[in-house]
């Protein structure tokens, strides 16, 4: 099982990054964020090998809700260096399905480049799985 998580403020998210054994955090990139992460927190978060969630969902609405998500997300690769990053779709309805090679394209939106986007489909996502695997067997083994 993978265990997500979305913080809503910067307290629970600090608890998060220090305390909790998980695999991802994600944001509600729609809305402006409700506080800047701090670096010092993500680098934390990632040396535990925790993921962060980009869901482009929301770029299919409206244009204010579009630059919420581009400049959310662009912030958080940022502050992520383009490491630990996952991209979903998120969407509900399915002419708002995008391919790996839109979402690509959607990243480098994000201020990633071609490697870290390629990997933000394919290997971070199989990192996260693999994550979440150990920590449910070295659970079960303790």
């Amino acid at each position: 099982n993978i265990v997500s998580v979305n913080p809503v403020n910067e307290k629970i998210f600090l608890n998060v990054c220090k305390d909790l054994d998980i695999d991802l955090i994600s944001f509600d990139l729609t809305q402006r964020l409700p506080f800047i992460p701090k670096r010092t927190a993500i680098n934390l978060a990632m040396q535990k090998g925790i993921s962060f969630e980009l869901n482009i969902e929301g770029m299919m609405r409206d244009h204010t809700t579009k630059r919420n998500v581009i400049s959310n997300a662009s912030i958080l690769v940022e502050l992520c260096h383009g490491r630990n990053i996952v991209l979903s779709n998120g969407s509900r309805d399915v002419f708002h399905l995008r391919g790996p090679y839109d979402l690509i394209n959607v990243a480098y939106l994000f201020g990633l480049n071609k490697e870290e986007a390629r990997n933000s489909l394919t290997t971070n996502p199989s990192y996260m799985l693999k994550h979440s695997l150990a920590r449910k067997y070295v659970k079960s083994v303790v």
